[in-house]
């Protein structure tokens, strides 16, 4: 199961950085379209994370791949918005990456006695 999740997320990610290099390196338009269209439904999915039972089966679940490798990837992706002029963007990402972590690190408090 884990293994299905981390070539998930390597196909999902892939594609999410595919379509951004393609789009803003290689100026294809199309490409720059679905990017911002990913990038956006990805920034207001996070704030589901602020939902209790979301953030319990996060914690719960865990990150699909190591989370050295999420940081690495997310921190890549802000750098590049922002090398590219995308600062509101990069701060959005980041905002993402943020709760995306805290969410896997929740420890839900313990019940009383």
């Amino acid at each position: 199961m884990k293994a299905k999740r981390a070539i998930l997320w390597f196909l999902l990610n892939g594609a999410f950085a595919a379509a951004m290099v393609a789009g803003y390196t290689y100026d294809i338009e199309g490409a720059r379209y679905l990017f911002k269209f990913y990038f956006w439904v990805t920034v207001i999915l996070t704030l589901f994370v602020f939902v209790p039972e979301i953030k319990v089966a996060m914690a719960k679940q865990g990150p699909s791949v190591p989370e050295w490798m999420n940081v690495v990837y997310d921190l890549s992706i802000c750098s590049f918005l922002a090398w590219y002029g995308h600062p509101v963007m990069a701060a959005a990402y980041f905002f993402h990456m943020f709760c995306q972590h805290s969410a896997y690190a929740h420890k839900p408090a313990q019940e009383a006695v």
